[in-house]
C-alpha cells in the first residue's frame, strides 16, 4: 500500500511491521429492543480494519454523508482504512466512518475484527505534506485504542 500511494519503493523494514501492533477481536452484540445503534459513527483509528460478521448491521458513510449498509458474509471481509492510513498517506486515503445498527430480526450478532497497525517506530509518512507535517503518527498508534476503552500498547 505504501508503494502504491507514494509511487516509490519502500524499504524492506516495513515487512513484518504489523505483527506486534495488531489485534484480533470478537464482538458479540445483543442490543436492547430500543437501541438505535450498537456502535456510534466512528473510524477505528488504525491503519486498516478487516471485518466480517454473522449478520447485518454495519453501515458505512459515503462522501455525501449518507449511511449505507455494508455486508460481507464469511469468508468475505470488509477492509476499512483508519486514521493511521489517512496520516501515513498525507490524506490521500480517507478513513472509513462506520456505525453498527441493530437488526431487529437478528437477536445476536458476532463480528470478527482484525485491527492492523504498524510498528510506531515505522510510522514515517509515506507521503509528506502539510496535512501530516506535525502529526505524531507513532504516538497515535500507541494511544488510539484508549479512545475505545481498550488498553493501549505496552512498548516495554
Amino acid at each position: 500500500m505504501a508503494a502504491k500511494v507514494a509511487g516509490q519503493a519502500f524499504p524492506e523494514r516495513l515487512r513484518g511491521g504489523l505483527h506486534r501492533w495488531s489485534t484480533l477481536q470478537v464482538n458479540c452484540s445483543r442490543p436492547p429492543e430500543d437501541a438505535a445503534l450498537v456502535q456510534e459513527l466512528h473510524e477505528d483509528g488504525t491503519l486498516l480494519t478487516l471485518a466480517c460478521a454473522t449478520g447485518p448491521g454495519l453501515e458505512v458513510r459515503r462522501k455525501t454523508g449518507a449511511l449505507v449498509p455494508a455486508t460481507a458474509e464469511p469468508p468475505e471481509m470488509i477492509v476499512m482504512a483508519g486514521e493511521i492510513a489517512h496520516l501515513l498517506t498525507g490524506g490521500a486515503v480517507e478513513p472509513l466512518y462506520h456505525c453498527v445498527r441493530p437488526a431487529r430480526d437478528v437477536p445476536e450478532r458476532l463480528a470478527l475484527l482484525y485491527f492492523a497497525d504498524l510498528d510506531p517506530s515505522l510510522c514515517e509518512p509515506w507521503v509528506r505534506n502539510a496535512f501530516n507535517r506535525d502529526a505524531a503518527i507513532g504516538e497515535r498508534v500507541l494511544t488510539n485504542p484508549t479512545r475505545f476503552g481498550l488498553r493501549g500498547f505496552n512498548v516495554s
